[in-house]
């Protein structure tokens, strides 16, 4: 079995712990914890999605949503409230026009009459200006206004714009938001827009005119409320409709992903107990196979050279002795790699011997390792005297074994340490490295740092807290608790 080359091994090992100047130093200031008691906690991993999370997510972005409906829908409203506006304004102008205006029209008006222009004065005081018109004017062709309300106006000329002349040809009643700025709108209500509205009269003697009324903007508002007191309610029974629906289906999908993630969790179970496994298996069919066969090898060798030798072939003796070296040589390297692959040692002789194999390939690979481990006092069924169970054992195993995987694969050290001690009721494993240290964030989520997430959950799994405290360019440092 493997265990039978642990004595060199072990002597190696003290070897190099003898050696080694110092324990390395601390990688950073303090610790982040990546599973504490049973649970996992946000940082430095993304936060789990809860079923309540979820939901209020979803109902938190359908209200956004629902707001953002509505005011849009508002834009909507006012756009054909100002349109229903200026149809409604248009059919009013048209009716006070044809009822109103029509029959008191008189010839002189265009003279200035003030018997005309008395009575249609009395008219629009009396009928129009109190059904909340602004302004009243009338025009002739020629851009002159020969009545208005305000008789400031009265007899002053200004250009007619295109739409009023397009009126005066076409017949057609338009309407249009007034621009206050222009010349004639000088004495008009200054507190926001108006709506003007123009449609051509004419005299009982044929003369044409241009009968306009603006009107309060207020009327655009007020339509607009009206639109959406109709569609309000719709827009939102719908939307809220559409919400309540669609909940049973968040739900039922939120749960779908957390059974998802359950069943990943215990597929990576099975997934690591079945490396586990094929690790045990290969490491059995090397040490049974190629190894052994190896060792008989350099025996048979090693007998060879002294027949050799006496018969008189010095240089043919020396160079079997070489290949001889070269066999040991090759026997410690796999050796080495097979108690990377799997230790029998924890299963047979305990967890604090496994540990103490765990160091000799970073011996071999030129990293000086300072090994601290309690002198094994247990029974048969308990021979490292640290009651734990297998399970815990296990674990403190898989943790110091990812360690200084990461040690020799990617920190770049020359010292790393490996502590094992009881404190305060715990069994607590610490391995520190003097390396290039590393980004956790960045670490825990890449392919390459994979086994950290691994024992993060295994450590969740268990009960155990696991920190690591580690920075670029300051080292790593990992600890691990376990309740004994």
């Amino acid at each position: 079995m493997v265990g039978h080359r642990r004595p060199a091994d072990t002597r190696q090992v003290e070897h190099t712990v003898a050696s080694a100047a110092s324990e390395p130093s601390e990688a950073a200031p303090g610790f982040t914890v990546l599973a504490a008691g049973g649970t996992v906690p946000d940082r430095p991993g993304p936060p789990r999605p809860t079923l309540r999370r979820v939901v209020g997510m979803f109902a938190a972005a359908s209200l956004l949503a629902l707001i953002g409906t509505l005011v849009l829908a508002g834009v909507v409203a006012r756009k054909a409230a100002e349109s229903e506006a200026l149809r409604d304004a248009r059919a009013a102008t048209d009716m006070i026009a044809v009822t109103v205006v029509q029959p008191v029209l008189q010839d002189g008006l265009v003279t200035g009459d003030p018997r005309a222009m008395h009575a249609l004065d009395r008219v629009v005081h009396d009928l129009i200006l109190p059904r909340r018109v602004v302004r009243v004017k009338v025009w002739t062709a020629d851009g002159r206004i020969v009545y208005s309300d305000d008789t400031r106006l009265t007899g002053r000329v200004f250009e007619l714009d295109a739409d009023k002349l397009q009126s005066l040809r076409t017949g057609a009643t338009r309407a249009d938001v007034t621009d206050l700025t222009q010349a004639e709108n000088v004495f008009d209500p200054g507190d926001g827009p108006l709506l003007e509205v123009y449609r051509p009269l004419r005299t009982p003697g044929g003369t044409q005119l241009l009968f306009e009324q603006y009107l309060p903007n207020s009327l655009v508002d007020e339509r607009g409320m009206e639109v959406w007191r109709l569609f309000a309610p719709i827009m939102v029974g719908a939307a809220l409709v559409l919400q309540i629906c669609q909940l049973p289906l968040v739900w039922w999908l939120v749960r779908r992903l957390r059974s998802a993630a359950a069943e990943r969790e215990v597929l990576l179970g099975r997934a690591v107990a079945a490396s586990d496994e094929e690790r045990r298996r290969l490491a059995g069919d090397l040490h049974d196979g190629i190894v052994q066969g190896l060792a008989g090898a350099s025996f048979t060798i090693a007998g060879t050279v002294n027949a050799v030798d006496r018969a008189g072939l010095p240089r043919t003796a020396a160079d079997l002795r070489d290949a001889a070296g070269g066999l040991r040589d090759s026997i410690r390297g796999l050796r080495s790699m097979l108690v990377d692959m799997y230790p029998p040692s924890l299963a047979t002789e305990g967890l604090i011997p496994a540990l103490r194999d765990l160091a000799a390939p970073l011996v071999a690979r030129g990293i000086a390792a300072t090994v601290d481990l309690p002198t094994p006092s247990g029974s048969a069924d308990d021979p490292d005297g640290l009651g734990l169970p297998p399970e815990d054992a296990a674990l403190i195993f898989r943790v110091a074994q990812e360690s200084l995987r990461n040690v020799a694969r990617h920190s770049g050290a020359g010292r790393a340490s490996l502590r094992l001690s009881a404190e305060d009721g715990c069994c607590v494993l610490e391995v520190a490295d003097e390396g290039t240290g590393m980004d956790l964030d960045a670490a825990l989520h890449s392919e390459g740092h994979l086994g950290l997430s691994i024992l993060r959950d295994l450590a969740a799994e268990r009960g155990a807290r696991l920190a690591i405290a580690s920075r670029p360019g300051a080292g790593t440092r990992v600890r691990l608790e376990v309740r004994t």
